[in-house]
């Protein structure tokens, strides 16, 4: 699969974390949908396919793991 078709959701709390990772990811070809909370995120993941999640654990409201095991379910 080439890079310039596939999405990554970032998913941090930190808007500069998620800057980073756009600045990162974007020139490389990556499609990037950022998310700034869990909640947010599994809408996103609810309504479009997404690749990868890059999620972070220590968040406010539901925590990245409750996440990944509701993306799981």
């Amino acid at each position: 699969m080439s890079t310039a078709k596939m999405k990554i959701l970032c998913v941090n709390d930190s808007q500069v974390i998620l800057t980073v990772l756009e600045a990162i990811l974007v020139p490389s070809g990556y499609n990037i949908i950022l998310s700034e909370n869990s909640e947010t995120a599994l809408e996103i993941i609810s309504r479009q396919k997404v690749d990868l999640v890059l999620l972070d654990v220590n968040m406010p409201g539901l925590s990245g793991l409750e996440v990944c095991k509701r993306i799981k379910d």
